[in-house]
Parts: C-alpha cells; structure tokens; sequence
C-alpha cells in the first residue's frame, strides 16, 4: 500500500489551492468556457501566481476553485494581471478570495542543490472540447508529480531573457505551466514550473 506523500495538504485541498485556469465568456446569463490556459496557485490569500505566458492575452481569466468539502467548483476572476518587472515569464494577479491556506516561500538566500526531492501539483493535458449541446467541455484531471532537481542553472529563455532556473528529473507535459515547484513533504515554494525546466 502506497502512502499518499503529501503531509499538512490534503489531496481534496490541493484543488483548492492549485487551480486550472480558463478563459471565459457569458451567453444568456451564464458562464461559458473558451480555452484552458495552464495552471496557476494561491502563494497567499487575494494572491494569484501564474506564468504570464498562461495570462498575456487580453482575455477573460477565471481561476477555476473547487469549493472545499463539495465536488462543486466556482471560477474567480484574475484581475489586475501584472508581468514580472524584470520581463520574465512570471505573472501575478489579484483574485477576491481569502480563504486559502498560504503556502510558505522559499528563503531566496536558500539553497536548493541538485538531488533535492520536488513535488507539483497542476492540470496537464487538460483540453476544451465541443460538448453535445454544443456548449464547450472542460477535459481536466489534475495530476501529482514528484521528482528532483538535477541541476540549477541560469536559462535563457526565448523572448523572456535571462532567468535562474531548474532542471526536473520529471515530466513537464503541456498545461502544467504556472504550477508550483515544492520541497518533498513540505508546502515550501522553491520555483514555478514554466516548460522542461522551472523558474525561480
């Protein structure tokens, strides 16, 4: 029997927490889906962290929360979407919701060595496919994954420049970028996942 690896967050949170994010439009009163855009996280209550290359688009983004204790979701609006200041591919935004259990922060003067156990949660390979009634569907499932860093490098990333990175022994498929790179057991946030390898 396996032991689920994840203390102080429950499986059920983590929807709660890491969260896919949608592009939207509203039809005769409701809410209707457009595209799936990657993963974003909530470091902090009202706070939302994403790539921006997942937000760059004028668009409609919601932030899709599933609703602690139900099987129910409700999308939050990602306003005031703002680039990193050094141009990297790094985004935040403002979302009106409060009650998120923060995550810790790494301490920027840590270091994180080659060898250290990782862990990410996102929603790779979700896809939006026409639904019967014509009414696009949301294909989603989100996925755990768990690894380590192999080495720590400066990356220069095409059209965002210069940036300190990671490179995971583990997948990166399509659609987990904007998710949260953590120490193994822990909450600590040590990066972001952006491609095959990992800002932070």
């Amino acid at each position: 029997m396996a032991h689920f690896p994840i203390p102080r967050l429950q499986y059920e949170d983590l929807q709660s927490q890491i969260v896919p994010i949608l592009t939207v439009h509203w039809s005769r009163g409701e809410l209707r889906i457009d595209s799936f855009e990657g993963t974003g996280f909530f470091p902090a209550p009202k706070v939302f962290v994403t790539c921006w290359h997942c937000v760059a688009q004028p668009l409609g983004y919601v932030a899709m929360v599933r609703i602690p204790g139900s099987e129910r979701y409700h999308p939050w609006p990602l306003l005031d979407i703002t680039r990193h200041p050094n141009g990297c591919d790094l985004a935040i935004a403002s979302v009106a919701l409060t009650h998120t259990r923060p995550f810790v922060l790494s301490n920027a003067d840590s270091e994180v060595l080659a060898g250290t156990e990782v862990w990410s949660y996102g929603y790779p390979l979700s896809s939006v496919l026409a639904g019967t009634d014509g009414e696009n569907v949301l294909h989603w499932g989100g996925r755990y994954l768990q690894g380590y860093i192999t080495q720590a490098f400066r990356h220069e990333h095409r059209g965002y420049g210069m940036t300190m990175a990671y490179e995971l022994d583990m997948p990166a498929p399509a659609g987990l970028s904007g998710a949260p790179l953590l120490r193994r057991d822990t909450r600590e946030i040590i990066g972001v996942v952006y491609g095959m390898t990992t800002w932070h």
